[in-house]
């Protein structure tokens, strides 16, 4: 379900190049072109990564998130919108506590005294983990 992208249906056809940050749409019986810049983009880095990369001279910025309190904001949507979220509202609302417990609860069994596994990390065929 993708709610709140009104604005890209009023656009009519739009043409996308992901790789290239391209964005194409007609305004006015002209073509509009949208150019991102790929100097901006966001990449996820190990922390090993990135110190080793500061080494060398690099720079860069460190982003951690701990949370925020939600606000309310009040949507105008259309009336079938409504209608849905209305028929799902327990899917869209936020949980509060834990799912109830079923009549066969997860459980991973351990053998008392067993070792972990010492398990190449990648996969290898069926006839090798015997």
């Amino acid at each position: 379900m993708v709610l709140g992208v009104d604005w890209l249906e009023s656009l009519g056809e739009v043409r996308m190049n992901w790789k290239a940050l391209l964005m194409k749409f007609q305004m006015q019986g002209k073509w509009v072109q949208l150019q991102g810049d790929p100097t901006l983009t966001r990449t996820q880095v190990s922390w090993r990564s990135m110190v080793r990369s500061f080494r060398h001279g690099d720079q860069g910025y460190l982003l951690e998130f701990n949370g925020k309190e939600l606000e309310e904001v009040k949507l105008d949507h259309p009336p079938r919108v409504r209608e849905l979220l209305k028929h799902f509202h327990m899917v869209c609302e936020a949980r509060t506590k834990l799912p109830p417990h079923r009549a066969q609860d997860h459980a991973i069994l351990i053998k008392e005294g067993a070792a972990p596994p010492n398990l190449r990390p990648y996969r290898y065929p069926h006839s090798q983990k015997e």
